[in-house]
């Protein structure tokens, strides 16, 4: 059997109790995928609000000139770059640099 592998969960386990036992088992692994995750999460949802933000501003700017704004897809607002970069930095900089600090 392969070290790596966790036992299935119960049915009944939550998410939480799920997490709670990754946390045991792989404290470092699995603290360095949440802070990659949220961290992409947060890179991504601001990206979007400030391009939507922005957007508004240039539509609104457009209305008063009589100039119809271009759309963009929800998914083009997004700055992919720095949603990776936020990720990578978060889940192996910021994490091990945290668990370490605070073990």
């Amino acid at each position: 059997r392969n070290s790596m592998s966790l036992p299935p969960p119960p049915p009944s386990d939550s998410l939480l109790n799920r997490y709670n036992r990754l946390l045991d088992l792989y404290p470092l692994k699995t603290k360095m995928i949440t802070a990659a995750c949220v961290s992409a999460f947060g890179s991504a949802l601001g990206s979007y609000l400030s391009a939507t933000n922005a957007e508004q501003r240039s539509r609104n700017r457009h209305q008063n000139l009589g100039v119809s704004p271009s759309s963009k897809s929800a998914l083009s607002k997004i700055n992919w770059i720095d949603v990776l970069s936020y990720a990578l930095h978060s889940g192996l900089i910021q994490a091990p640099i945290c668990h370490y600090w605070f073990e």
